[in-house]
């Protein structure tokens, strides 16, 4: 039955203004228009800002209490029935109104997002690159105009057309105060993060695929795959170059971005992920028994030993828990520090691993950027990153670990990431990645490639609270292979927490691994250093990918 005002005298009826607690909307608006869809819509409508669903269903909700409670001289009793039937969500059809209200108000948070990313776009293109609009500067194209074949400056010689684009660059970089094409498209910038999510083809992204477990097959040879890769990547188009894996030298064993390889054969494919899989060597050791019984009772600290390190995962789970009875959505910043952040907390050593967490520069790409610049010039920063880990132990403080947060949380819990964000921020990761191994790699001029295959770097993402965990090498020839490793997903409340076991084992064979680098960081340093003093090798240099730009 639905919630019906018996009587028509109070169609027209409005909350006494001396009413507490009660929304003003009842105060405003007759009896009749007090349904929770009509007071969703003057919430959107009215307010500045959008209200949580939250938010919204709590006021409605107690406002209606407030009145159902106050005499019947303030409030008639046919008035007092209808509100104590309007909060009936037991029934069948209040069931059905609540859920459908639910979903008109999510969707409407989508549109509303997707509208605020429009305005921001077409604000960027209109008023911050009037001149050049980002669509162009991106693709690297010119306002120049096509010349004619009749021109007679068709001849002019190629060092006067250096000179000239030089020039136009300096006039552009004065006027705009901003950097020429090339730097901005490395950079992936928030200014221009949008336009790259737009220019990616949502159509042509393949399902992410893991590595598969590791084995004892024979060591793959990379000399015929490295060619084939080559053909590849002369065959991505220059429109899609900065967004796809291939163009920075990384084959994406996910295989998301490979959908125009035809180069490989998935057969091949496999080979190269299973060699890759048994370089990596990652396996999970068992939760410990202790932990299994405080897991099972999901995290009951009573189920738990009195020991130092437990009690310090204990605290770093209750301050996720407690977080997670916040209403309404999250910021990146918020999901990062109240998920992630405290589990590496948790479970990572620290006298192994330095992890340093907000909007932090990157040593490897800064390294890269100003490989071949003017020393007496300004050094440019490196890209930053939301998350790196520094081996403390190493003499050149190598980063072996990266992450990226991709957005936060809508009011109902969603990650608010869409797929091409979430693949941008894969490129993104991997490109710091292949840095940081170019970075450490070319200054060890001392060592063979078979000694510079050894090294590993590794990264992850977060969306909403889904943990993607990879790896990647160097394979010589300037390619490097990229493989996801592991997926798990963090509890979003606290009648879940078991699913903490999934990523207390992950990090502690994430430690495990991030040992193992910090060895083999020392070693070749040792190594490199010996092939230098005794002359045991000759100087030779690495092939590497030192792509910073499209062509």
């Amino acid at each position: 039955m639905s919630a019906t005002l018996r009587s028509n005298i109070y169609l027209h009826f409005k909350a006494p203004n001396e009413l507490l607690n009660v929304h003003d909307y009842f105060k405003k608006i007759d009896a009749q228009e007090w349904r929770l869809k009509n007071y969703l819509n003057y919430r959107l409508e009215t307010e500045n800002e959008i209200p949580t669903w939250t938010d919204v269903i709590n006021v409605w909700k107690n406002s209606l209490e407030v009145m159902i409670k106050t005499n019947h001289k303030k409030v008639p009793v046919s008035v007092n029935s209808f509100c104590k039937e309007l909060i009936n969500f037991s029934s069948f059809e209040g069931e059905s109104i609540l859920k459908s209200c639910t979903e008109w108000y999510s969707n409407f948070y989508e549109r509303y997002c997707d509208l605020q990313l429009t305005e921001r776009v077409q604000h960027l293109e209109k008023n911050i690159y009037s001149s050049q609009g980002i669509s162009k500067l991106l693709r690297k194209e010119t306002n120049k105009k096509k010349r004619s074949k009749s021109d007679k400056e068709a001849d002019t010689s190629k060092q006067k057309e250096v000179v000239s684009e030089q020039k136009k660059r300096r006039t552009y970089e004065e006027s705009t105060g901003e950097e020429s094409t090339e730097e901005l498209s490395f950079l992936f910038d928030e200014a221009h993060e949008d336009k790259l999510v737009e220019s990616i083809d949502e159509s042509i992204l393949g399902e992410e695929i893991s590595l598969p477990v590791s084995n004892d097959t024979s060591k793959q040879e990379f000399h015929s795959i490295s060619d084939k890769f080559k053909k590849y990547q002369n065959k991505i188009p220059k429109t899609h170059q900065i967004i796809t894996l291939g163009y920075w030298g990384v084959f994406d064993l996910t295989q998301e971005s490979l959908y125009e390889c035809k180069e490989f054969s998935q057969c091949e494919i496999n080979k190269i992920s299973q060699d890759f899989a048994n370089h990596i060597q990652w396996s999970p050791k068992p939760t410990p028994k202790n932990l299994q019984t405080y897991f099972d009772s999901n995290c009951d600290p009573v189920n738990l030993e009195d020991n130092e390190d437990k009690e310090k995962l204990h605290a770093n789970i209750q301050f996720i828990i407690l977080n997670m009875k916040k209403v309404g959505g999250k910021t990146e910043e918020e999901l990062k520090f109240t998920t992630i952040y405290p589990l590496f907390n948790a479970v990572m050593d620290p006298s192994l691993v330095k992890d340093t967490w907000g909007e932090i520069q990157t040593l490897g790409s800064k390294d890269m950027r100003n490989d071949k610049t003017n020393p007496f010039v300004k050094a440019r920063m490196g890209r930053k990153v939301d998350m790196k880990g520094t081996l403390t132990k190493t003499s050149n403080k190598f980063e072996a670990l990266y992450g990226e947060v991709a957005n936060g949380l809508c009011p109902l819990g969603i990650s608010l990431a869409s797929q091409k964000k979430k693949y941008l921020d894969k490129v993104k990761l991997a490109v710091l990645m292949r840095d940081s191994l170019n970075s450490t790699l070319k200054k060890w001029k001392y060592l063979n490639d078979e000694q510079r295959k050894k090294l590993i770097v590794y990264g992850w993402t977060l969306a909403g609270f889904d943990l993607s965990l990879y790896a990647m090498d160097w394979t010589g020839n300037g390619m490097y292979r990229f493989g996801l490793i592991e997926n798990c997903q963090l509890p979003s409340n606290k009648e879940n927490c078991g699913l903490f076991e999934g990523v207390f084992c992950l990090l502690k064979e994430l430690e495990r691994k991030l040992t193992e680098t910090e060895k083999v960081i020392q070693e070749l340093h040792v190594a490199d250093t010996r092939g230098k003093c005794r002359q045991i090798t000759t100087e030779n240099s690495p092939t590497l990918n030192l792509n910073r730009t499209p062509n």
